[in-house]
């Protein structure tokens, strides 16, 4: 699965920006996940805010979430006027839309028969 590393060092603007205005990856399919870290060396007590369709969830030294099955576009990104604090964010890359809801679950075979969701022939 294709996937890239980012990183992002906050200007100190205060605005809202997309994830994908920041690093210019424009893609309409969401990521399977899409990981951020703040950096364990930055400012104690300063925070960069991200979060779905609005930055909300401050992002202070050495934290880190995923959001799952997000797009670049959804991310909202606020450094809050704090320049220099780094961010990691790893995109896992495209998901299958197709495969978005589906599951394999490997079913318990009993009395010698296989379980109603064992795949095997």
């Amino acid at each position: 699965m294709p996937g890239t590393t980012l990183i992002y060092t906050s200007t100190g603007d205060g605005k809202d920006h997309s994830f994908s205005a920041v690093f210019f990856q424009f893609d309409p399919q969401p990521s399977f996940a899409i990981g951020i870290r703040a950096d364990p060396g930055n400012t104690a007590g300063k925070a960069v805010k991200v979060g779905r369709g609005a930055a909300i969830e401050p992002f202070y030294a050495d934290d880190s979430r995923s959001y799952n099955s997000c797009k670049m576009e959804e991310l909202i990104l606020n450094d809050q006027g704090n320049s220099g604090l780094i961010l990691y964010v790893d995109n896992s890359g495209p998901m299958d839309p197709r495969a978005q809801y589906a599951t394999v679950v490997q079913g318990v075979g009993w009395y010698g028969r296989k379980g109603p969701n064992d795949p095997t022939p």
